[in-house]
């Protein structure tokens, strides 16, 4: 089978640790998701497209070394059995050369190599998969508990800061082998929950919009169960009428007898079920509006409530300082 090698279908930046001196230190390297051979465990298997009549501009891995025939149609390897190849941190001489242990205590452990053998030129750098993910992941965690702790102790007004700071954040934090788009989802969640409360703060005027808040949520939620209700009761009524459909289509094809009979059943039924659905739709669409004005109102009487708790305790607080104050005043 003839085909091209093709270029590394993964690409990324991370930080790995590398010898300068005699001592090992970060620095910032790219790395290649790759498939090691699984029969001589000592060779990265080279992707190339197949050029035949019956698998035109297929993708393929083989091993490259003379004695291992291992081959492997790319769309049936699993994801999970690719690896992340470093360069070399040592001499930059390009993707390490890959072992996979098979024997004796560390079994299973990858390590990597430099890319130069050794005796011809090689920097020496090693480096075992476990604990360069380690490293890795460690960098990771600090990253994200500085930006945590940062956010905790900014003013949640503030949150274009606080969209600034994660920004930085998320820029380092893209240069790791590691993905992290729950994190930021979560601090942009966050940052959006800080914006919101801010302008909430900003247009709350008298405690009366509190309790029209409260009416409102009340109101929203009645109306909401009874929909709850009428849409339970509609599904229902669709589903049993969707049955029996199917019933009758099954009964048409097994009694030609009856065929007349049934089909002008069945159009009764269609159009019923037209009218039924259509109902449903608009019962679906006013009960998705209906979910959405009650989450809102939710929301912002939840976020009102805690406002008007924390406004009680500085004024509670700032009492108080007031009476001692004033004790003091007269001792």
């Amino acid at each position: 089978m003839k085909g091209l090698l093709s270029e590394p279908t993964t690409s990324r930046v991370f930080i790995s640790p590398t010898k300068t001196n005699g001592n090992w230190s970060e620095r910032l390297h790219q790395y290649q998701r790759c498939l090691l051979c699984p029969v001589c465990n000592a060779s990265i298997c080279r992707l190339k497209t197949s050029n035949t009549p019956k698998n035109p501009g297929r993708q393929y891995y083989k091993c490259p070394t003379r004695d291992q025939n291992y081959f492997k149609w790319a769309d049936e390897v699993n994801p999970n059995q690719l690896i992340d190849v470093p360069n070399c941190g040592g001499c930059s001489a390009g993707a390490c050369r890959v072992r996979r242990e098979t024997i004796g205590p560390k079994a299973g452990r990858i390590l990597f190599m430099c890319r130069v053998k050794e005796g011809e030129g090689s920097c020496g750098y090693r480096v075992w998969q476990d604990e360069l993910e380690m490293s890795t992941s460690s960098q990771s965690t600090n990253n994200c508990d500085d930006l945590l702790t940062l956010l905790e102790t900014m003013d949640v007004k503030d949150h274009v800061a606080m969209r600034q700071a994660a920004e930085a954040t998320f820029t380092a934090m893209d240069h790791l082998p590691f993905g992290h788009q729950d994190f930021k989802n979560c601090v942009n969640e966050l940052i959006h929950c800080a914006s919101s409360l801010s302008e909430i703060e900003q247009s709350m005027h008298t405690n009366d919009s509190y309790q029209r808040l409260v009416e409102h949520c009340s109101r929203e939620r009645t109306r909401l169960e009874e929909i709850n209700c009428v849409h339970a009761e509609t599904t229902y009524t669709v589903t049993n009428k969707k049955k029996h459909l199917k019933d009758l289509h099954k009964e048409i094809s097994s009694t030609l007898d009856w065929l007349f009979r049934i089909e002008a059943e069945l159009s009764c039924f269609d159009v019923e079920m037209r009218d039924i659905e259509l109902g449903m739709e608009q019962i679906s669409r006013d009960k998705e509006e209906l979910e959405g004005k009650y989450s809102i109102a939710f929301k912002e009487l939840e976020e009102t409530k805690k406002l008007f708790e924390r406004k009680e305790a500085e004024f509670d607080a700032a009492k108080a300082a007031y009476y001692r104050a004033r004790a003091l005043l007269r001792g």
